[in-house]
This record gives structure tokens, sequence and C-alpha cells, in this order.
């Protein structure tokens, strides 16, 4: 398609009248050039177009479930629907150990769970949870921020799986867990990602758009000049070919390929940047060289706040008892906050139920000395430690409390929930948290006037850049600690109190706005 645009057919058509008037070296020089050029564009274009394939492309085996039978197959060979084992072991037998192992399709999780490491799509440099889907008969999308928690991406990393049946296993395998495939190839998470690289939506430039008045300018006044040339010798063939030849000097046929040649000098410099191995090693891939006008006519660039002038994560900044939760709170004036510090931890001064929520609301796993999960859960489960507190080693039991039931968090209903006990007292109880809206929504209504005043603190501690949670519990009977449905659980709370995170700034942040403000940008 690169030579059948309008432009390619004008350079022809200037090419030819040069070889009329016997300009022979001209012509030549010319169709060489526009040849040249467009050739090499074209080789440049899908060079790159390879390597970014050649990148994204998986070569693995995958245990799949066949006619009953366990068998391994390559990842192309996958198809949808296919009952796959997710195991973070070599697959095969006589496979040699791997780093990592990389998903080979998107599935959702229907037998045990996993932690997989989704930075190469989303970013995300903490390690994921992903939890087995649950088995009622709602639809799942895995582009619903909901039921992302259920699916495996392509092109992930998985790190850990568990929880499927050894019996449910293939042979060889000691650990892992049982997922369907749901997308393969281009259709996958990984394919969508590589077809915009590809194959991206269609280039506006402003410059294209100028271009154009320009040129329609230029050809305006060739066709005047070309017009008074023929009626001053009566539009003969001579003077109709040397009025061509003056159109030819008004809009130059080898404009274009003087800005090809410099776009693609530019783009094999960027590509060569790796192969000279500078610093950072970059890898500048040019899939359309006239995208590269964009990059010298970016005036705003926005850049997303975690992680840039703040740190990656937040911190746990302390907790606000609510009122009659056991602290010394009055009814007179809103709770205040009770800040924590991590050097005097041991004398964290909360009731007891705020103490065990912060200790045990998580879903929180451990692969080896990592903990895996969710930053704001790790930064409670990392209090708590700090604050006395002593988890096992499969993070399901706490100082004495043991964790029946996880329920986790649900974007409809904004909360996340455990159930716990104790069974050497044969107690059990219900910890739930999420948004202050959600949570209170749930609560008794005896509680109108704490509730009132613990939501102006939580309004107050947002306004001021935080991030608040709010925790809630009930008694449950012994015996119900296992059976309880989530509903049933969510129900008739007693607030608690609030947990108070905060990203905090970088330490060079402000000379680093500072210096952007001398250098006249607007931050």
């Amino acid at each position: 398609d690169e030579f059948w645009t309008l432009f390619y057919v004008y350079q022809l058509y200037a090419s030819l009248i040069s070889f009329f008037w016997d300009y022979v070296s001209v012509g030549l020089m010319m169709l060489t050039l526009i040849a040249g050029s467009g050739l090499f564009k074209v080789v440049t274009e899908r060079a790159q177009r390879m390597k970014l394939r050649k990148m994204a492309t998986i070569e693995a085996n995958v245990w799949v479930r066949r006619d009953g039978e366990w068998t391994v197959v390559h990842c192309r060979k996958l198809c949808v629907g296919d009952l796959v084992c997710l195991t973070a072991q070599a697959v095969g037998e006589g496979a040699e150990p791997v780093e990592e192992v990389v998903v080979s399709a998107d599935c959702m999780l229907v037998t045990g769970n996993c932690v997989s490491d989704e930075s190469f799509l989303t970013g995300e440099t903490m390690p994921i949870q992903k939890f087995q889907v649950p088995g009622d008969e709602k639809p799942r999308n895995p582009e619903v921020g909901g039921d992302k928690k259920h699916f495996l991406y392509s092109g992930t990393a998985l790190l850990h799986a568990v929880g499927a049946e050894p019996s449910h296993l293939p042979p060889g395998v000691s650990s892992g867990a049982l997922g369907v495939v749901t997308h393969t190839g281009a259709r996958s998470t990984r394919g969508s990602l590589l077809r915009s690289l590809l194959f991206g939506s269609p280039l506006k430039l402003q410059f294209a758009s100028e271009s154009k008045i320009v040129l329609a300018l230029l050809v305006s006044i060739a066709l005047v000049d070309f017009a008074a040339v023929n009626i001053e010798y009566s539009f003969s063939m001579s003077s109709i070919l040397t009025a061509l030849f003056m159109v030819i000097s008004m809009v130059n046929p080898l404009l274009s390929v003087a800005v090809m040649g410099g776009q693609l000098a530019a783009a094999r410099r960027l590509s060569a940047l790796r192969a000279r191995k500078v610093e950072g090693d970059p890898r500048i891939f040019v899939r359309d060289v006239d995208r590269m006008a964009l990059a010298g006519r970016v005036g705003v660039i926005c850049f997303d706040k975690t992680g840039t002038i703040t740190k990656s994560g937040l911190d746990f900044v302390g907790a606000v008892p609510a009122l009659g939760g056991g602290g010394a709170q009055t009814a007179a004036q809103p709770p205040a906050m009770v800040p924590f510090e991590a050097d005097k931890a041991a004398s964290f001064g909360v009731p007891q139920d705020l103490s065990v929520a912060l200790a045990v609301t998580h879903t929180v796993s451990r692969l080896g000395e990592r903990l895996i999960g969710h930053q704001v859960e790790l930064r409670m489960v990392e209090a708590a430690e700090s604050a006395g507190w002593e988890y096992a080693g499969d993070m399901r039991s706490v100082s004495g409390w043991q964790i029946e039931q996880q329920w986790t968090f649900d974007h409809h209903t904004m909360t996340m929930s455990v159930l716990v006990s104790r069974p050497e007292r044969r107690e059990a109880a219900v910890f739930c948290k999420g948004s202050f809206e959600a949570v209170s929504g749930r609560c008794s209504q005896g509680e109108g006037e704490g509730l009132y005043l613990l939501a102006e603190t939580a309004e107050r501690l947002s306004t001021e850049g935080c991030y608040v949670l709010a925790v809630a519990r009930k008694s449950v009977p012994f015996d119900e600690a296992t059976t309880m449905s989530r509903a049933e659980a969510e129900g008739q709370l007693e607030m608690v109190g609030l947990l108070v995170f905060r990203n905090e700034p970088k330490p060079d942040s402000a000379d680093a706005i500072r210096e952007l403000r001398a250098g006249l940008v607007e931050c």
C-alpha cells in the first residue's frame, strides 16, 4: 500500500516529464530516490514490527486435559474451553527448571489460588493475587474490575499456584491450580496489546493537515501559471509539457523524500541505541515513522501520581477508634486519630477489636519470605507484626485467631470480610472492612450519633489526602463459623473504627518540581 498514494503518482508523472525533456539523469535520480526511500521505509517498519512480534511470541508447553487424560501440548495448540493446569513448575518430562512460568493464554481460575506478576500488562510492580471463581452462575468478564481477580492473563508471569487436589493434577505436578482457557492468540489480552502496537489507530497530525493547505496554494499558483502559458501558446503539445514542467518546479516531487529521509535516519538511530548499549539500555521500536513527529510536538505530559511524585505505595499512618469502642473518646467531639509509628508500634494504643481487625482483615499470602497481596493489606499486616501479632506460615492463623472464611473485595458491595474464630474459647466473629459509606450502611441502627461523628472524621481525613477504610464487626455462634454465607455475615455489624493510610511524597519530589518550574514548565 505504500506506493498507492496520490503523491507517488505525482512523483512518477514528474519523473516521466523529465525523461520527455531528455533530462534522463534527473529522471533516473528522481526514480531512484523515490523508489529507494519508499522501499527503505517499508523494510524499516516491517523489521521493527517483526522484532516486536518476536518479543511477544510465547514458546512454552502446557498441561491440558483432553479426552480424560492429561497431556503436554504447545501453547499455540490451546483452544478456548481447554482445562489447563497452572503450575510454577517446568512442564513436561525432562524439562529444564525455569525462573518464571509465563501464562500462555487468558484463563479463568476454577480451582485453587495463584499469584501472578502483571507488570508486563499494567506496569504494576507488586504481585497480584488471583482467587478461584465462585460457584455461582453469574457471568464473568475479564475486563470488568470486580472479575479480574478470577482471571490470569496471557503474558503475565505465574509466581505461585496452589489449591487443586493432588488427584486432579497431572502426574509429577506436586502443587498447582486449574483454569479454563477463555481467550487465545490475538484475542487474548497480550494479543490485543500487540495488535495495538503493530496496527495502531490512524494518525492525525496538525502538520499533515496544514501541509495540505500549503500544497493547495502551491497547486493553485501552478494552475494559474499553467493556464497563462497555454493561453499564450494556444495549448500546443509543447506549451502543455512546458507548463507541466513549471508545475513540477512549483511543487517539488522530492519534498516527501527529504522528509522521509530524516524520519528514517531518526528511526535507525533510535533502534541502534540498544546495540550501542547506551545508559539504560533502551528498547525503542518505531512502528510508524510518521509518528515520530508527535514526539517533537508534545506540549503536555500527564503522569500518574502514584510512583512519580509520591511513593509507589500507601503507608499506614494510624487508626480512629469508634465512639464507645473501648477507647477514651467522648461523644462531645468527633473521634481523633491514634497515630502509628513503626518504632513505637508496641505501644499502639487502640482498642482490642480494632487491633484484631488490623491483623485479620486481609487476603495476604506468603511466597517464601515474601508477602503477596494488595498494598493496603500488606501495610496492615506489616503494622500488625510490628505491634506484636504473630502470623503462621500460611497467614491463616495469627496469635490464636484462626481465619475460617475469607470473602475477597467485591466491587459491588465495596467490602471485604473475614470470619475468624478462637477454638480454645469457642468464640467466632466477623470483621468487615471497606469504604465508610458501605460499612456504615451495614451497621445496626443504634449507632446513629457515633456514626455521624465518625463520618465527620472520615471526611476530614479524606480531604487531607488520606485513604480511609472503615472496619466493623459482630459476634457469631462458633458452630456457624464455617457455614455462614457472606450476605449473613455482613449484616447488623457494629462499627469498630477507621484505618488511615497516606501516600507520602518522595524525598526529592519538591526539588524536582522546583527545577521544572525554573525551566518554565507549569506544574
